[in-house]
């Protein structure tokens, strides 16, 4: 099984996917430009793979791109059936944090971390 930078799993079986994914992320982290480049080839190796769209999601959000945060958010919330129980944590935390419920999704972050503590792309909104 593949893992993202901190040993965690991800739901792609494209190392194409997965090695983008995580450029992706590094960059979300970092708040460095080209976030969103890196998760459409995530994507474009892998159409199927939740992660990269949320992670798209928040990139959008931080651009300031709505509209297109908002496709990325459906998009990754129609791939959530027969997900790992992190990867659907993960999403619901940034379903709740982009459409603006700010407590509830830190709440969720905390429930996430103490099962996942080595997820940074859900600890940094919090940071």
């Amino acid at each position: 099984m593949l893992t993202d930078r901190f040993g965690l799993a991800v739901s792609t079986a494209s190392a194409a996917a997965r090695d983008a994914y995580v450029e992706g992320c590094d960059l979300l982290l970092t708040v460095y430009p080209g976030a969103a480049a890196a998760l459409d080839r995530a994507i474009g190796a892998d159409a199927g793979f939740a992660l990269a769209h949320i992670a798209k999601a928040r990139a959008r959000q931080l651009a300031g791109d709505l509209p297109a945060m908002r496709d990325s958010l459906a998009a990754a919330q129609a791939l959530t059936e027969g997900l790992p129980a992190r990867d659907l944590s993960h999403i619901e935390v940034f379903r709740l944090l982009l459409s603006g419920q700010g407590a509830a999704a830190l709440t969720a972050i905390r429930a996430h971390l103490d099962t996942w503590p080595r997820d940074a792309l859900v600890l940094r909104p919090s940071a």
